[in-house]
């Protein structure tokens, strides 16, 4: 399961599933009705509150950051990221690894 985040300059946040297969090319203005499968709705609300985290820890949001962030909450349920005590954990692990890359 894949999950696909738009970072608005409006500040917006759009986070959905993204698709296996594009059938045809609509430009994304087609209207999707179908259910969320239940481990595409995990897999959004842990991206979700990895992004509520990264926030509530004053760090940015880039496709990195939040890449690692997803990575690091891994071994944790999802209704425990939001726990101040694992938000900090999982956004010192972000971190450091984000100065790794870099330097």
């Amino acid at each position: 399961m894949w999950c696909s985040v738009i970072l608005g300059n409006n500040s917006f946040i759009w986070i959905y599933p993204t698709p296996e297969h594009k059938d045809e090319d609509t430009g994304g203005l087609t209207a999707n009705l179908e259910s969320v499968f239940l481990a595409d709705g995990e897999a959004i609300s842990q991206l979700r509150n990895c992004i509520v985290s990264l926030v509530t820890q004053r760090m940015m949001l880039y496709d990195t950051s939040i890449l690692y962030c997803y990575e690091a909450s891994l071994s944790h349920q999802i209704k425990d990221i939001l726990k101040p005590e694992v938000m900090e954990e999982i956004v010192l692990e972000t971190r450091q690894r984000h100065l790794e890359q870099e330097g």
